[in-house]
């Protein structure tokens, strides 16, 4: 038996894989009629034996409204695969078949990720060190109408003042840093038991994921898990050459975050309490203490798998 290999398809800037067990032909777009229809196939092809399938630009169903999908009149190829019902062409613009990788391995998506990646994409794999999001062809049939899962709703921090007991439940020692992309309420000082802390990097390689949530930026593989990589404060947090805490939640997954220079390894204060903070909240605060003069939210990052 062959060992497994992709089939990379680049649409515009970025570039998608399907399983070659999911193709079933590929073809010049030469041979696509185009004539574009109510449910948005740009055109049928007829394949070698006979069969007529619709065909669909890639671009316009992961990212509608992109300059990639306004660009496809150009595409050059056609590539079939697999559909719930019946097979479907996706209209690409290059497309090239990788050889084959011995123990290929595509991780998962984490649920964190959002609705609806976690269906179109079976997750992301590694191609000479280069992330790549695999496709499931089926999955992303648009001809096929999948109720949307409902948003868990928002987890608010106000708590009255009393003793920190969150952080007396945890280990002693606790990492604070600053960040902009927790909150969109002013809670900029964080403070999170050590025990959670992964690491914290230098840079990450993100690959943009369509269909993700809005506060996820990107994904990257970091210590061998898929990482989404994520902005809840909605106030340009840097991503681009920072720095970023990786975190894990008690599921075993991991999300990261851009932070600031300013972090610093400490014992929490024994007398630590809790500040009223009512009009302050954020889906990850499971509260506001004062630090040694200094209002620090506790972030749980168990909520923040949950947004």
């Amino acid at each position: 038996m062959s060992a497994p290999c992709l089939v990379s398809c680049r649409v515009g800037s970025e570039q998608y894989a399907v399983r070659d067990t999911d193709v079933r032909e590929i073809a010049r777009s030469e041979r696509l009629r185009r004539d574009p229809r109510g449910d948005g196939a740009v055109g049928t092809l007829l394949l070698d034996g006979g069969e007529r399938v619709a065909v669909f630009a890639l671009a316009e169903v992961l990212r509608p409204g992109s300059s990639a999908a306004a660009a496809t009149s150009a595409w050059s190829h056609v590539v079939v695969t697999r559909g719930p019902t019946a097979p479907i062409g996706w209209l690409v613009e290059r497309v090239a078949r990788l050889p084959p990788i011995d123990g290929l391995a595509v991780r998962p998506l984490p649920l964190t990720i959002g609705w609806p990646a976690t269906r179109w994409f079976e997750g992301l794999s590694l191609v000479d060190d280069q992330p790549m999001l695999v496709v499931s062809p089926s999955d992303l049939d648009p001809r096929v109408q999948v109720p949307a899962k409902a948003a868990s709703p928002p987890i608010a921090c106000g708590l009255a003042a009393g003793p920190m007991e969150p952080l007396a439940a945890t280990p002693p020692l606790v990492l604070t840093f600053s960040t902009p992309a927790l909150s969109d309420a002013g809670l900029d000082r964080w403070v999170v038991s050590a025990r959670r802390v992964v690491a914290i990097v230098s840079a990450l390689t993100l690959t943009p994921v369509p269909g993700s949530a809005p506060h996820v930026v990107g994904i990257s593989m970091c210590y061998g898990q898929v990482t989404p990589v994520i902005d809840l404060g909605g106030r340009g947090a840097p991503v681009d050459g920072g720095r970023f805490l990786v975190v894990r939640c008690a599921d075993g997954t991991t999300v990261a975050f851009p932070i600031g220079n300013d972090t610093s390894l400490r014992y929490a204060a024994a007398d630590a309490r809790a500040i009223a903070s009512e009009s302050q909240t954020a889906p990850a605060c499971a509260g506001v203490f004062d630090l040694e003069g200094t209002h620090h939210a506790l972030l749980d990052p168990d909520r923040l798998a949950a947004v």
